[in-house]
């Protein structure tokens, strides 16, 4: 999350009286609230959700950390500029994103991936079948995929090979989404581009309440049912002889809002100056906010459908988990004598509502957290007690 730090005057009453006690304005300042450098928090997951430890994420060329066992990091003392970040595990694909920070007082950016698992493919040798299902934010959302290959179709000691793809796609408005539920790439094992010698069966498992609805493409060209695919209750069925991508995606209503949300301050939420005889100075502020995605609310009697809606949810926020997190922002916060100064946070977050088909599922993605500083004074010289 990226914490941007201001400070608000509710009411600077020290300047009400001050010509009394102190006329030339000595001791009239106001508190302040600075940082020189950023922090970028996030969380690493698969795309169930888990948490990947161990995984290495750079920031920059020289700036590298490992993840810990539940999928969070964090980088502290960013300097502001532009960063092509990457998160990399053995046996998963490598994730890249790109993060701005262009104010060192908006700190604590956003950063989060999911990293597929490079193993879940399937290959299947000529005169052979197989089977496997492709990876989601539950094991309901998965699409479980089988493919029958006639022995004439491959060279002996070929086989064909699917590949599922992962389209993390974004929503910035409301709008009716074509969200991409399942995407295979189909080739050959021996890098031949060549088509097959005889048509194969790849059958895909998809609740019928989803299937009936969805628009499927192949190597680019719209599918028509009955001529290029069949569906017989779950299963949707293509005959296949070239090579390509495969993809089946759905029109889903996708509403997206953003709302600013109370935020934790542990410590110190409040600083009492206002009879002390020095400045105070905060060096750090202690928050509890959250960072990653999460589901709010499913509504609706289908299961598939709120199963589907669920993960093209962690699909648009690119994230399949959340986490609380406890962190020191470093930051230096100035309290003159005479002053005393409320310390408070918000958090500016993403929602989600994604419907279809009767089912209704709401999520929130975390964002920008920011940290301000509310103050009185009083009419002061010093320290006395007046």
């Amino acid at each position: 999350m990226r914490i941007s730090i201001k400070a608000l005057a509710m009411a600077a009453l020290a300047a009400v009286a001050c010509n009394s006690v102190d006329p030339d304005y000595t001791y009239f300042n106001t508190v302040t609230l600075e940082n020189e450098t950023g922090t970028v928090t996030g969380i690493v997951t698969a795309v169930d959700g888990t948490g990947l430890g161990g995984v290495t994420v750079t920031l920059r060329e020289g700036q590298s950390t490992k993840t810990a066992s539940d999928g969070s990091f964090s980088f502290t003392g960013v300097s502001r500029g532009t960063f092509n970040a990457t998160a990399e595990a053995e046996g998963y694909s490598s994730g890249s994103a790109t993060i701005s920070i262009e104010d060192t007082k908006d700190f604590n950016h956003p950063l989060n991936f999911r990293l597929v698992n490079n193993a879940n493919k399937l290959e299947v040798k000529a005169g052979d079948e197989g089977s496997f299902s492709t990876e989601a934010a539950s094991q309901s959302a998965s699409v479980a995929v089988s493919a029958k290959i006639p022995s004439d179709a491959l060279p002996s000691g070929t086989s064909l090979v699917i590949t599922p793809k992962y389209s993390f796609q974004s929503a910035s408005k409301a709008e009716n989404l074509a969200c991409t539920l399942v995407e295979l790439e189909i080739s050959r094992s021996d890098g031949q581009s060549s088509s097959l010698g005889a048509e194969s069966v790849i059958t895909l498992a998809i609740a019928e309440s989803v299937a009936e609805g969805m628009v499927f493409y192949y190597g680019g060209r719209q599918l028509s049912e009955g001529t290029d695919y069949t569906i017989d209750g779950s299963k949707v069925s293509f005959n296949i002889k070239e090579l390509g991508t495969l993809t089946g995606s759905l029109g889903v209503s996708v509403e997206t809002s953003t709302s600013s949300d109370s935020m934790t301050i542990v410590d110190p939420a409040e600083v009492d100056n206002q009879y002390g005889q020095n400045v105070l100075i905060i060096s750090e502020v202690v928050c509890k906010y959250k960072t990653g995605a999460e589901v709010t609310s499913r509504e609706g009697s289908d299961e598939a459908i709120q199963s589907m809606l669920e993960n093209l949810f962690f699909n648009l926020c690119n994230t399949s988990g959340m986490k609380e997190i406890d962190a020191a922002c470093s930051c230096e916060i100035t309290v003159p004598v005479s002053y005393y100064a409320w310390i408070s946070g918000s958090q500016s977050n993403e929602k989600y509502t994604l419907s279809y088909g009767g089912a209704t599922v709401r999520g929130v993605q975390y964002g920008t957290a920011s940290v301000s500083v509310a103050f009185s004074g009083r009419h002061h010289s010093g320290g006395s007690s007046e």
